[in-house]
C-alpha cells in the first residue's frame, strides 16, 4: 500500500506559467518520488523514481529543488507549497 508523505509545488515565472511537483510516497519496499511538470492547465509530464530508503529520496529531493530554483538557470522555480520541510519563499519585500 501507497502512503503519501508529502509534496512540493513550484511554478515558474514563465508565459504559461509552468509548474513542477514533486511528491514523496512510501510503499513496503521503500520509497517513490513522482515529478509532474508542463504548463498549468495543461497535461502533465510524470516521471516516477525509485529508493530504498527515506535518505536517498530526501537528497534526491532537496538535488532536484536547490538545482530548479537556482536565480542563473532560464526558468527559474519558486517553491509555493511544500508539505515537506523546504521553504517557502516569499514575493514580498522589507
Amino acid at each position: 500500500m501507497e502512503k503519501h508523505l508529502g509534496e512540493i509545488v513550484m511554478i515558474a515565472n514563465s508565459p504559461k506559467r509552468a509548474q513542477y511537483i514533486l511528491r514523496l510516497s512510501q510503499i513496503t519496499e521503500g520509497y517513490l518520488v513522482t515529478k509532474e511538470s508542463g504548463p498549468q492547465g495543461k497535461k502533465q509530464n510524470s516521471r516516477t523514481w525509485f529508493f530504498k530508503t527515506r535518505m536517498e529520496a530526501n537528497r534526491f529531493l532537496e538535488q532536484i529543488t536547490k538545482n530548479k530554483t537556482k536565480s542563473q538557470r532560464a526558468r527559474v522555480y519558486k517553491i509555493v507549497h511544500s508539505t515537506l520541510g523546504q521553504k517557502v519563499k516569499s514575493n514580498k519585500k522589507g
